[in-house]
């Protein structure tokens, strides 16, 4: 299966707790995108600009992936790192 569209959120939550902005992030999607439930979720480095990001895969009734939404957690990464 593809990995569908790929869309990267730039959303402020205000949160510096890394667990309590994921599941904002999740709330977020869950709201924005209430056709779509979320099949996977995780995080990942991106080697093009050495950002943290999480991910959530969308997938529509068929069960096919259709988009993937990535938030920048780069800042609350770092925070948690320490």
């Amino acid at each position: 299966r593809g990995l569908g569209d790929v869309y990267k959120r730039q959303i402020i939550f205000n949160e510096k707790d890394l667990d309590k902005l994921k599941e904002k992030q999740r709330e977020y999607v869950e709201k924005h995108y209430p056709d779509y439930r979320i099949k996977g979720k995780g995080e990942e480095n991106d080697i093009m600009d050495g950002h943290r990001y999480s991910f959530f895969y969308l997938e529509n009734e068929q069960g096919e992936r259709v988009m993937t939404i990535r938030f920048d957690i780069e800042e609350a990464y770092q925070a948690y790192m320490k």
